[in-house]
């Protein structure tokens, strides 16, 4: 059993999985479901499973990916000049959060118990690049239709940007589609998805 609050994390769960490697990568297809059982060690394949999860998995045990924004776990002063730049981790987040992972970014502490001026540096390089990824939103003012919808989750919330309402489509639409028409043509590179979970 588990306690309120607390997230337990291995291979197999049951809070989240580690995603297979300390790279920063998630799986193209990155399913945040995966059948428990199915992980053991020395399973053939078990990193690539781990990579993607599986589509019909009996468990929503989400990918975790770590990786260091040094070289290594730990600080190192020869390593100052070894800093991830803020351009290589907004790639981390494209190739984690953006294909629906966790993204467990470690920042190690210096001696003195303090985050290293460079590791800072990067850090607000990066929120940066965030805030300028989503500064403008294409959608504002954009029509919103969907090819049903469930009482009271209309197609039209999402564009109101509250978490607690959403889209649903009915329960017998084995072919849900929403679409949105732009106020304005846009031409961008980037959707941002999310399920109400």
């Amino acid at each position: 059993e588990m306690e309120p609050g607390v997230l337990f994390f291995s291979d197999a769960g049951p809070g989240v999985r580690w995603v297979g490697n300390e790279r920063g990568l998630a799986g193209e297809t990155n399913w945040n479901s995966i059948t428990p059982d199915t992980l053991y060690a020395g399973q053939p394949g078990i990193t690539d499973l781990l990579n993607q999860g599986h589509e019909d998995g009996t468990e929503w045990i989400p990918a975790e990916v770590d990786v260091s924004i040094r070289p290594g776990w730990f600080w190192h002063d020869h390593e100052n000049s070894r800093v991830r730049t803020p351009e290589n981790l907004l790639e981390l987040y494209f190739n984690s959060v953006g294909r629906g992972a966790n993204l467990n970014l470690n920042v190690p502490p210096d001696r003195s118990g303090r985050i290293h001026e460079e590791d800072k540096k990067s850090l607000a390089g990066f929120r940066a690049l965030l805030n300028e990824l989503y500064s403008r939103n294409f959608a504002e003012g954009a029509e919103a239709n969907s090819s049903s919808t469930l009482n009271g989750y209309g197609a039209r919330h999402v564009l109101d940007r509250k978490r607690a309402t959403y889209w649903v489509a009915s329960k017998g639409d084995r072919n849900p589609f929403l679409t949105l028409k732009l106020p304005d043509s846009a031409t961008f590179d980037v959707i941002r998805l999310a399920e109400p979970i």
